[in-house]
């Protein structure tokens, strides 16, 4: 199969009217949470990083951290997302009559067509798409979204009834190096089920590392986070694989063009493939 013509990006602005958080509002739902509050360690992590992704890798890094200050940090940021999902899920009626049009008008419409592999992209570390998509709607039946190399659970676009709070059962272990090589070595055959592609460039909540680790997996900002988890690092690769893909059209919708590694991508795009 070959990349559709026309693909989609989405950032945190998308995502703003429907409960998802800015970038700033993360943070300060992280600075807010107890765990940070009683450790003035992480409070002066946070302040000294206003990138709460950035600062979430400095904490793990860290040499001057105890592992239980780490695990607090990541307790931390799990309270924060786990709040974001439920605001999302709160929505009220008229606005899932909003997600529906969206849904129905403009993704549908870069499921991609015969021999085409469609790609809805996104930056945000939300379940919005995963709450709300759903693959059993009638207009949506012949352009069912599945994430690429991951087996979600079976809430997800459209499933059974949404959890307003992750059970462990609901947390996805990502896959590992010669899992993720497996994936990609068949990832364009030819697969009509699988034509239409939700692929998170920077992980999301309700991910567990390849490594096993308790770690949520975000990455933003540097390639050298990406690439430490396979499955980002491939994602990377599709992303710049459907971009080079003849005559490209890129929507992009709620993004800010303050991630060097994606703008870097698009603007290879636009003065080597026109």
């Amino acid at each position: 199969m070959r990349p559709s013509r026309n693909i989609i990006l989405t950032g945190a602005g998308f995502t703003k009217d429907f409960g998802g958080y800015l970038g700033g509002e993360m943070w300060s739902a992280i600075f807010s949470q107890r765990e940070i509050a009683q450790n003035q360690k992480l409070r002066l992590k946070l302040l000294e990083e206003m990138n709460y992704e950035a600062a979430y890798h400095d904490v793990l890094d860290s040499r001057e951290l105890s592992p239980i200050e780490r695990a607090a940090f990541t307790t931390a940021i799990e309270n924060a997302y786990r709040e974001m999902h439920e605001m999302v899920c709160g929505l009220s009626f008229r606005g899932e009559d909003v997600t529906k049009f969206v849904f129905r008008e403009i993704f549908a419409r870069f499921a991609g067509s015969e021999g085409e592999r469609g790609f809805l992209f996104t930056l945000n570390q939300d379940l919005f798409i995963e709450t709300f998509y759903r693959n059993h709607d009638v207009v949506l039946r012949n352009h069912q979204l599945s994430p690429a190399g991951l087996n979600v659970p079976s809430w997800c676009f459209g499933g059974d009834p949404i959890p307003n709070v992750l059970g462990s059962q609901d947390w996805v272990q990502l896959p590992t190096e010669d899992e993720v090589a497996e994936l990609q070595s068949r990832f364009w055959d030819s697969n009509p089920e699988r034509r239409f592609v939700y692929i998170k460039l920077h992980g999301s909540y309700g991910w567990r590392s390849s490594s096993g680790s308790r770690a949520m997996v975000i990455g933003g900002e540097k390639k050298e986070r990406i690439a430490s988890e396979p499955l980002l690092r491939w994602y990377l690769k599709i992303f710049e694989q459907a971009l080079a893909g003849p005559a490209c059209n890129l929507l992009v919708i709620g993004y800010g063009f303050k991630d060097a590694h994606i703008n870097e991508l698009i603007g290879n795009t636009i003065k080597n493939h026109q």
